[in-house]
């Protein structure tokens, strides 16, 4: 994501007032860098989430994380300074769903939860019936209960309400993270190709069979973007001291 007070000609060099906040958004804590343009680093931050993370079911936590770590890392920004752009990444694998306006529908289940066993078994044996296929040759990574088609599948069963008033799904804690800095649903390929979503033969594109095991999925799939494209544009006021709560 870019600001638009950030941009700069091609070929320009570093405009030493212009800014990049790098953030991980891991397993056990949200890593935060400040750094030039030029490469050199200003600031940086860890930190630890309010709870185990590795039982996380709650994304807020990710974006309480995010909102005191950037609130660390840009004090020391002078009146002239720019965060000309936002660099994400993070967790893969994970099952946020969303309602229309942007709340949560339910508890999310994070990429190390294998509860959807059963619902693989039953996605395996489709696979075959009406692919020919095992699902390793259909989506090219599959990782059976851990995989997302089958939770979907099990929040279906179990949390029939939930899905019901699901409209959107993101994919991984980063792109949480960028939903909620400006309200866009994307995913990036090296996430898309973890999920056993994706159609191996066409690049960037969910797979048809997704469809097949369960109507209308697809279509509350985020579009996949390449990893160097900007997203959105924030705000230079969103990201600067005492405005983050306010993003």
């Amino acid at each position: 994501m870019a600001s638009k007070e950030g941009e700069g000609g091609s070929g320009s060099e570093p405009n030493p007032s212009e800014h990049i906040l790098c953030v991980d958004v891991g397993t056990t804590a949200l890593k935060l860098l400040l750094s030039h343009r030029s490469g050199a680093e200003v600031s940086c931050s860890t930190e630890d989430y309010d709870t185990d993370s590795y039982a996380t079911t709650d994304p807020e936590i990710w974006w309480d994380a995010f909102l005191r770590g950037a609130e660390k890392c840009v004090k020391c920004l002078g009146p002239g300074d720019v965060v000309a752009a936002v660099a994400l990444t993070g967790q893969m694998q994970n099952l946020l769903l969303f309602d229309g306006k942007d709340k949560p529908t339910c508890p999310l289940i994070p990429y190390n939860d294998s509860r959807a066993g059963k619902q693989a078994e039953l996605i395996e044996s489709m696979g075959m019936r009406l692919e020919g296929k095992a699902m390793s040759e259909v989506v090219g990574n599959w990782k059976r209960g851990y995989s997302i088609l089958p939770k979907i599948l099990w929040v279906k069963e179990h949390w029939r309400e939930a899905w019901a008033k699901t409209k959107r799904v993101l994919l991984g804690s980063h792109s949480f993270i960028a939903m909620k800095l400006c309200g866009k649903y994307s995913c990036d390929p090296t996430t898309a190709s973890t999920t056993g979503l994706q159609d191996r033969s066409t690049p960037c594109t969910w797979h048809s069979f997704n469809d097949k095991v369960l109507a209308d999925v697809n279509e509350r799939l985020p579009k996949i973007l390449c990893a160097d494209r900007v997203l959105a544009e924030v705000t230079r006021g969103a990201l600067r001291p005492g405005k983050l709560a306010k993003v």
